[in-house]
């Protein structure tokens, strides 16, 4: 049976890859809120915008941004983001728009 695009299955499939990655879980916490907050504006959201947003998770600014740094490349790695400009942008509009139903 295929999943239709766009739904609710098809988004958790594509986070159910994240999870494979064996993260411990305060970094999967921290993958969903980067997927969340990514997933807002249509545009993505600059480093800066995104570490804001990350300061409830992790306090300290120079911890938040090694584990940003370190999460970003593995989402990259996994073809969900994009830094190729200025903003952290998911790759997929399906994605993020799952996200913003789900998890927005």
């Amino acid at each position: 049976m295929a999943i239709p695009v766009g739904s609710k299955a098809e988004g958790q499939a594509f986070f159910d890859r994240v999870t494979e990655r064996d993260l411990n879980p305060s970094d999967l916490a921290f993958v969903r809120a980067i997927l969340a907050a990514v997933a807002k504006p249509d545009a993505g959201l600059t480093r800066k915008q995104l570490l804001s947003r990350l300061q409830r998770l992790e306090a300290d600014p120079d911890r938040r941004s090694i584990r940003l740094d370190d999460l970003l490349l593995k989402l990259e790695e996994d073809s969900y983001l994009s830094q190729e400009t200025a903003h952290i942008q998911l790759l997929s509009f399906l994605l993020r728009d799952y996200w913003r139903r789900n998890h927005g």
